[in-house]
């Protein structure tokens, strides 16, 4: 056909007029070619008799020009105002809109020599336009709504499940190939190649049902069930020695989708996109393990020692250090100084036993140190402010208990408790060193000496 117009897309568009506070949304439809230019000849605005206060939606009328949107009948009622202006027989009808005056009608026009006497100014006249319009208004008023009967709906939804639509536009029939005939209760059935098969002639020629009937719907729910919960493939094979669903495998994947037992057997998680990479582990180079996160394994039993007999054991855990920026981990051990009592976990005891002072003694200090912010974290944050309020409060207190107890136990000497000579410049002296025999230790003379306040060297 030659006049058949495609419609691929549509656009919702906003206009507002130039005269007027007048505006509105509309979704149109994108075809290459409306109508012709209009108007079709040049006019004379001399012969259109409008006022001059009177604003045009269109100042460039009298020329001919492409029209860019047809107006439906819904929206052209609401631009039309109360005003309209009569020139008489031969004249144009000027009409004011919500977009300002618009000009239609016959126009006579005396100057031109031509037989034509009769031009239409704003509508071109033509067949093609007249079936496009006819094409437009039947689709903007859409079908209308009816029940169906049960043979219509057959046809209706055996249309959906066996017909197509290519990017074109064109519909492709894709019918199941099992030749269908009504039997003797009008009852479309199945035709197919089993007519010297030894089984029954319901089972030959089953009832073709429609896949998305209540019917159908409760027929494969309640295979499913008397099935326990089969999957698809055994439920059609179950169903279709009754009847022949079309698109039966669709029909019975929905109803187990729809299963609460069987979602409920077989769950699915989410799966959740990998979020990106926090500042600290792309802030470029610097030294490692400078920025570095610690967290905790276990807890695990370890033995005291390797002796034979009964060995005791111990709770341990483990402390993994990772480095932010080249990804590498360090693993220490915390275990307890008394192997028969456990502990419970708690990063105020990691912070005060050896493994931070080994690990900032292997690495060097962090300048962040991070962790997944656990409860027991949250605990040791809560314990240390708690005892260092204790000890703020009470360091009188415990300054006169350390002078009591303490200081009069540094009194006494443990050792070198004999006073020698003080060493003199001049004196010829070998400097120990301990990775090697005296033999070996090389030989100096003192230049200098420096005594304390007792006059020790």
């Amino acid at each position: 056909m030659r006049n058949v117009t495609r419609i691929e897309r549509s656009v919702k568009v906003r206009m507002e007029s130039r005269n007027t506070a007048f505006e509105a949304d509309l979704e149109c439809l994108i075809i290459s070619t409306i109508t012709e230019q209009l108007p079709q000849l040049k006019i004379n605005k001399r012969l259109g008799n409008l006022p001059q206060d009177h604003r045009l939606a269109d100042p460039a009328y009298d020329k001919p020009g492409s029209v860019d949107m047809l107006i439906g009948a819904g929206l052209f009622w609401k631009l039309l105002c109360v005003g309209q202006v009569k020139s008489g027989k031969g004249h144009p009808t000027w009409q004011k809109t919500q977009l300002g005056w618009i000009v239609g009608g016959e126009l006579f026009n005396t100057e031109m020599k031509t037989d034509n006497t009769g031009l239409v100014t704003c509508l071109a006249n033509n067949q093609m336009l007249n079936k496009q319009l006819e094409r437009f208004w039947a689709q903007e008023e859409g079908q209308e709504n009816r029940q169906l009967n049960i043979q219509e709906t057959y046809c209706e939804n055996y249309f959906d499940e066996t017909t197509t639509r290519d990017s074109a536009g064109r519909f492709i029939a894709c019918p199941e190939r099992k030749e269908p005939f009504l039997d003797n209760r009008r009852l479309h059935c199945v035709g197919g190649r089993l007519r010297h098969a030894k089984i029954s002639q319901e089972a030959k020629h089953t009832v073709i049902l429609p896949s998305k009937h209540h019917v159908t719907e409760l027929i494969l729910r309640d295979e499913h069930i008397n099935l326990h919960h089969c999957g698809a493939e055994k439920l059609l094979v179950s169903v279709r020695q009754r009847s022949w669903i079309i698109s039966g495998r669709k029909a019975a994947r929905k109803i187990i989708r729809s299963c609460l037992s069987c979602f409920r057997l077989q769950p699915k998680g989410t799966q959740i996109k990998m979020g990106d990479f926090p500042v600290e582990r792309v802030t470029g180079y610097v030294r490692p393990f400078a920025i570095s996160g610690v967290d905790y394994a276990g807890s695990i039993q370890m033995n005291e020692s390797r002796r034979r007999g009964r060995v005791h054991t111990f709770k341990a855990y483990i402390a993994l250090f990772v480095c932010f920026n080249i990804q590498r981990q360090c693993i220490s051990i915390l275990k307890s100084s008394q192997p028969k009592n456990n502990f419970t976990l708690c990063p105020a005891f990691l912070l005060t036993r050896p493994t931070v002072r080994r690990f900032t003694g292997r690495r060097g200090n962090c300048a962040k140190l991070y962790s997944d912010n656990a409860t027991n974290f949250v605990g040791a944050a809560r314990e240390s402010t708690e005892l260092y309020s204790f000890l703020k409060e009470k360091k009188e207190v415990i300054q006169a208990e350390l002078r009591k107890n303490t200081l009069l136990e540094l009194q006494r000497r443990h050792k070198w408790m004999s006073r020698e000579e003080n060493l003199k410049p001049g004196t010829l002296v070998l400097l120990k060193e301990n990775n090697l025999p005296p033999l070996q230790w090389a030989i100096g003379r003192i230049v200098n000496v420096h005594s304390g306040e007792n006059g020790i060297v």
